[in-house]
């Protein structure tokens, strides 16, 4: 019998290097969210970036290649399970973004701020106000990517229901001793707003919409806390108001891009690079 040859399996060598940096974003993400607090000092020797140079560029490499990925564009959505796994990938690289744009500059902010007065009233507000930008932005992304009917809606208001829920299940943990940080509360509501989307997009094809809401409610209620305690130093009004501003824009933009979510996620992690810079600055010129 003869011997057939077998040809030698090709890599591309980009490749490798995508999926070292996916690996790479995840692994330090995990370890910064749960590493003790090293103080804001850092954080104000490199103008008040969330992350380190290397990360950041690594991000960037990362969000280009989504770019160029076909993933939750505009044509990946007349069959949303046609590459799950790959999807799934991409959704733990925006965990992983997650967790080093807010989660631990978060837990740092919150070390030297340290908890006001009136922190019940905080959360319940940042938790409606949460719930309402969900509603606004999915249900608007859903209703122009989909045929405009009431299902896009009503699909949308499903997936907020399960957010809302898994907020309302996480605020049972600091009762079973899960209650590190000065606002453990609202620290699990924004830990089920960074983890619901991955989680949700398990069950529902659909979760990857809340994507854009969910950053934009993590970046809305962070400095809202801050201001409705009634001794933490409140942000100025300046603050509050660009965030804003530049939440529209990209609402606005994504509506009427036609694209899909290929522009509208690198745009809104960038509108979460801006706040975090924001609310870092805040709390360095704060007094502890």
């Amino acid at each position: 019998m003869p011997l057939a040859t077998i040809p030698s399996p090709m890599i591309d060598a980009w490749s490798v290097v995508f999926l070292a940096l996916a690996l790479f974003v995840v692994i330090t993400g995990l370890l910064a969210a749960y590493a003790p607090s090293s103080g804001l000092q850092r954080y104000k020797n490199r103008f008040f970036v969330p992350v380190s140079p290397f990360v950041l560029t690594a991000f960037v490499y990362l969000f280009m290649a989504y770019l160029s990925s076909g993933v939750f564009d505009e044509s990946w959505w007349s069959d949303p399970r046609q590459d799950d796994a790959y999807a799934t990938f991409w959704m733990w690289i925006f965990l992983a973004f997650n967790l080093h744009i807010f989660a631990a500059p978060q837990r740092d902010i919150d070390a030297h701020l340290g908890a006001g007065n009136g922190r019940s009233k905080a959360l319940a507000w940042s938790i409606g106000v949460a719930i309402a930008i969900l509603v606004l932005v999915t249900a608007l992304l859903m209703h122009n990517q989909q045929t405009p009917d009431q299902t896009a809606v009503k699909t949308s208001l499903w997936l907020v229901g399960w957010m809302a829920a898994l907020m309302a299940g996480v605020l049972l943990l600091p009762l079973l001793g899960f209650d590190d940080g000065s606002r453990p509360e609202l620290n699990w509501v924004r830990w089920s707003l960074m983890f619901g989307p991955l989680l949700w997009f398990l069950v529902f094809e659909h979760a990857p919409f809340l994507l854009l809401g969910s950053w934009i409610a993590v970046m809305m209620t962070t400095p809202l806390s801050w201001l409705l305690e009634e001794s933490a130093a409140s942000p100025r009004p300046p603050h509050i108001a660009m965030i804003a501003l530049l939440a529209v824009v990209t609402i606005v933009f994504a509506i009427t891009s036609g694209e899909g979510l290929r522009y509208t996620i690198p745009m809104g992690a960038s509108l979460c690079v801006v706040s975090s810079m924001l609310d870092l600055r805040h709390a360095t010129s704060s007094r502890q």
